[in-house]
């Protein structure tokens, strides 16, 4: 949805450094809503990606020499970590101690010291820890690093949220926060751990996430169906056994929108049950996908180019076919002659066989100087290279020159929330996981806390969070996928003191990333900057009383995106 409220408005020109004026701005601001003619409204996406990474090679103030240079030192120190964490850690009998965050059951938020050594196993490192519960299995005591979609220094995850709020010990003031990491899964779950003070920080942190880049590089050579399937199954093996259950699969067909009857989904997992042991393994999952993903719609295509001369092929897309050929299993044994293949891509698909088709067939299970599979084929058809969409839209392809609120942005609502607005826990993660996923406007429902401005939906029982910490993710993870700005939503239930507090927060984290208002880009002609004006710019967003009113007047309605649209 377009965001709402007023944006500050600015022109073309912003300033590179906050002017000493900037926190009585973000008190005051502008709330009048400027209205720009212009057309209908395009979409920002934030497809491409960032060059600013974490320890990237685009370093700020270097030249390009000093930035490969840079990268180059960091590469060398993360393959240093990498060898010290298998040496030193590879192998129950090599393992040490760090302190994991219990997400559940009696222990919940509470740091237990556990043991933690590495094991590889089918080509991937594993991450094992000692487990103390009657009621877990070893298998639940694992994590494939394979499944981890980023590892986070720091404590911004809810299991942190609550150990922070229940046991002193993991506070900052003891230099826990900088002893902390978090890797996430792909199914959203996520393992904290806190490393011991005399422990090795960074052969951990270095190390894990060189042994998480190799694995994630590894996977780019499978081919599409095969990595596709694998995600799949991850996220429905939700207790990591490494085999699904029968209502486990029967979720997640219903979750892939694969319209099939429970009774008839069940009658084929009994079919490829081949071990009667009623769950899968991984290659007897894919052979239950392979029949309820099949394209009945393909077979008439592939029966065509076996036994079809070409003058044949307009026929074929023209008719329909006599009879089933699904039926025919041999059909899926018999392999297409490349020439035949060749000659299907020119006549059929109007293209030519060139580089960029070949390293599309090896994406999808072709073996070069090889004959084509059935399996190569509904593959070939299916790639994302050959979908009726207009492969060039899947980048920034709009006019992204026009005034800011010309556009949709990609907003997230309750941003904060893990789950229901009554009762849910709130963590920092949850934005980084928005803004990792392309978002580009996130909301921060703020409250005066003891000391500080905290973060959660008011007068509930959701867990609080530090306004400070939210800003700081914010700040890392802005620009991970897009270049383009970030816009936060303040919902502000704050006092003038503690507001004063998230103003020199904002200015001092964000630096010359917030965007500014000149004092001349005020008026009835301004005009809002555009999304290629604000690029790795921070924007602000918000109601604003004047200072000459009271912070609680009703002018701060409460969670009114809940209530409806108000201006």
């Amino acid at each position: 949805r377009a965001p709402r409220g007023a944006l500050p408005s600015s022109s073309c020109s912003l300033r590179r450094e906050p002017p000493s004026e900037a926190i009585d701005w973000i008190l005051v601001g502008n709330p009048r809503r400027i209205q720009t003619p212009g057309p209908r409204p395009h979409t920002l996406r934030t497809p491409q990606r960032s060059r600013r990474k974490e320890g990237g090679a685009l370093h700020a103030g270097l030249s390009r020499e000093g930035a490969i240079m840079a990268a180059q030192v960091e590469a060398s120190d993360a393959e240093a970590a990498k060898a010290m964490l298998i040496a030193e850690a590879s192998g129950h009998a090599n393992a040490k101690e760090l302190v994991r965050i219990s997400q559940g059951g009696f222990w919940r938020g509470q740091p237990l010291r556990r043991e933690f050594w590495l094991e590889e196993a089918d080509g991937h490192w594993h991450l094992h820890w000692a487990t103390q519960s009657l009621f877990k299995k070893d298998s639940d005591a694992i994590v494939n690093l394979a499944h981890v979609t980023r590892v986070m220094h720091g404590q911004h995850t809810s299991a942190f949220s609550i150990a922070g709020s229940s046991r002193g010990s993991l506070s900052a003031e003891d230099g826990a926060t900088d002893r902390s990491l978090s890797l996430v899964c792909e199914n959203g779950r996520s393992l904290d751990m806190v490393v011991p003070e005399d422990g090795n920080f960074s052969m951990w942190f270095d190390g894990l996430k060189a042994l998480i880049a190799e694995a994630r590089q590894a996977r780019e050579g499978e081919d599409q169906m095969t990595r596709f399937l694998k995600a799949q199954w991850r996220i429905a093996d939700v207790n990591g056994d490494n085999s699904l259950s029968v209502n486990e699969v029967l979720k997640l067909v219903a979750k892939m929108n694969l319209n099939h009857e429970p009774k008839y989904v069940r009658k084929l997992i009994s079919e490829v049950d081949l071990d009667r042991s009623g769950e899968l393994s991984f290659d007897e999952f894919t052979r239950l996908m392979a029949t309820l993903t099949a394209r009945p719609e393909l077979w008439p295509i592939w029966r065509c180019l076996l036994e079809d001369e070409p003058s044949a092929y307009e026929e074929m897309l023209t008719s329909e076919p006599a009879s089933d050929p699904s039926s025919d299993a041999a059909l899926r044994e018999e392999l297409l002659p490349f020439d035949k293949f060749e000659l299907f891509v020119e006549l059929v698909q109007g293209e030519q066989i060139d580089e960029a088709t070949m390293e599309m067939l090896d994406i999808c299970g072709y073996q070069r100087g090889e004959d084509v599979s059935y399996a190569t084929f509904v593959n070939f058809v299916s790639h994302k290279g050959n979908e009726f969409a207009n492969p060039e839209t899947a980048a920034v392809y709009q006019d992204m020159t026009m005034p800011l609120s010309n556009y949709f942005v990609a907003s997230s609502h309750n941003t904060y929330l893990e789950g229901d607005q009554l009762r849910s826990n709130s963590s920092v993660n949850r934005y980084i996981d928005d803004l990792c996923k392309g978002c580009r406007c996130v909301e921060l429902d703020c409250w005066d806390g003891d000391t500080e401005p905290v973060i959660y939906h008011g007068h509930t029982l959701t867990s609080k969070i530090s306004f400070r910490d939210v800003i700081s993710a914010i700040d890392r993870w802005a620009f991970e996928v897009s270049d383009y700005p970030v816009i936060l939503s303040l919902e502000n239930h704050c006092s003038i003191p503690q507001q004063q507090k998230m103003a020199e927060y904002m200015t001092a984290i964000f630096g010359d990333k917030l965007a500014m208002p000149l004092p001349t880009d005020i008026g009835p002609d301004a005009r809002l900057p555009s999304p290629e004006d604000l690029k790795h710019k921070i924007v602000i967003k918000g109601k604003v009383n004047k200072l000459s009113e009271a912070p609680a007047a009703a002018a701060y309605e409460e969670d009114e995106d809940d209530d409806g649209e108000k201006d």
